[in-house]
């Protein structure tokens, strides 16, 4: 006889050997959320598994599928496509309704990377020196013009360099370098931030010469751990 300890309910459930575990889980009385009726289509009966994961069977193809989607890390499991071979600690994902409209995949567009994970990043921040004087100065149109003609040249850099631009603010944009494994994220930054200071100083002469002002950007790079993944509300990006 083996053993399911589930939190955060605090309770153990006995079982026998190859148990489907979303079948084991409903009938104990556990409130596993499971909108598609255990065909994988909605990820609502996701759970992080604690200990025991070997104790758990390989995923089937259409878990697989939804965890790839997801980017689901080993140890978060669907609990419909799992069956159980032993004694296994675990936590339910989906606790309320806040939760399932997180979770339900049902309706919704094919995104990927919806699920957090831990990655080795190299991020780089870039923005211009002095904006606030210069939005004051120019009129919005030709700002608008300005900051387009230096980030479409920041999109190449950033391209050649296998970097992901993560979001534009305002006069600023953070690039992110390693999210997909690449080789030498930290590298790849550096080079990245020594091409947008060349566009940047090749712009300067057309704003030089356009508006009689100087044009010039700060750039900074870390390298570490980040969590990611998408994050917001449904008509967010990411």
């Amino acid at each position: 006889m083996s053993r399911i300890h589930v939190l955060p309910d605090d309770i153990e459930i006995d079982f026998d050997s190859d148990a489907g575990l979303l079948e084991t889980l409903v009938n104990a009385g556990i409130p596993v959320v499971h909108l598609c009726g255990g065909r994988a289509r909605c990820s609502t009966c996701r759970v992080f598994v604690l200990e025991g994961l070997g104790a758990l069977s390989e995923r089937t193809p259409p878990e697989a599928e939804m965890a790839a989607k997801l980017d689901f890390p080993d140890v978060v499991r669907l609990a419909c496509q799992t069956t159980l071979n032993g004694s296994v600690s675990l936590r339910r994902l989906v606790l309320d309704k806040t939760d399932v409209r997180l979770a339900s995949q049902l309706g919704k567009p094919e995104l990927g990377g919806a699920a957090g994970k831990e990655v080795d990043v190299a991020a780089l921040f870039v923005d211009v020196v002095g904006y606030t004087k210069m939005a004051e100065d120019l009129p919005p149109y030709d700002i608008v013009h300005l900051l387009n003609r230096f980030f479409r040249q920041v999109d190449e850099v950033v391209a050649t360099n296998n970097g992901v631009i993560d979001d534009y603010m305002g006069d600023a944009v953070l690039v992110l370098f390693g999210l997909h494994d690449e080789d030498e994220p930290a590298l790849a930054a550096v080079r990245a931030g020594f091409g947008i200071l060349e566009a940047a100083h090749d712009l300067s002469r057309y704003v030089q010469k356009i508006y009689r002002m100087k044009f010039a950007v700060r750039v900074g790079i870390d390298y570490g751990e980040v969590v990611f993944g998408l994050m917001g509300g449904s008509g967010s990006a990411r």
